[in-house]
């Protein structure tokens, strides 16, 4: 049980931290470049 809460709490973790990448990287890629 304990193992698999550390999984989805994993996974979860990383799929969040993936998705604010890919909207940092949107974001910037908006902004005009100087």
């Amino acid at each position: 049980m304990e193992l698999w809460v550390e999984l989805l709490s994993h996974f979860l973790c990383s799929f969040t931290s993936e998705r604010l990448l890919v909207f940092l990287q949107f974001k910037y890629k908006l902004l005009p470049m100087n």
